[in-house]
């Protein structure tokens, strides 16, 4: 059997993560996931991008009946927890930006990672069901630097 040697601390190479995204639905999970992205920015010094996606379309709960919501209703309502979310104690010090889009996870994560280039990818979920249908193997390679943390 080997045996392991330590590896000095000067010896591992620098983790570089310019631009952190942070999802949230305002979820406990999701508040956990902001705790965690806000602590590994503040060590690295990261931007940090915050998340928030609002459906295009209704979530129908009853087939019998129409949609009940309004979609401005909706977006107000994200604003509003979002500025809350910005002025949260979690945040200080921390280079960060808020973004709400509207749309579908996948498309929206992707473009963003791209055209952010985002270096680690900050999800909270209740287990690995969650983030593989968002972040399935396929669509991990497209980005194989990026890191996903959940």
């Amino acid at each position: 059997m080997a045996t392991l040697q330590p590896v000095p601390f000067a010896s591992t190479p620098k983790l570089e993560l310019k631009n952190i995204l942070v999802m949230t639905d305002f979820s406990d999970c999701s508040r956990n996931a902001l705790k965690q992205a806000a602590a590994i920015a503040r060590l690295h010094g990261s931007h940090l991008l915050l998340l928030h996606i609002v459906p295009a379309e209704p979530l129908i709960q009853n087939s019998l009946g129409p949609p009940t919501w309004e979609y401005g209703d909706i977006v107000r309502q994200a604003t509003k927890q979002m500025k809350a979310v910005e002025n949260e104690e979690i945040l200080a010090g921390i280079d960060h930006e808020i973004v709400i889009a509207t749309g579908s996870l996948q498309p929206i994560l992707t473009s963003l990672v791209k055209d952010r280039e985002i270096s680690m990818v900050v999800a909270g979920t209740r287990g690995r069901t969650g983030i593989k249908s968002c972040c399935s193997a396929r669509w991990r390679k497209k980005f194989s630097g990026l890191r996903l943390v959940r």
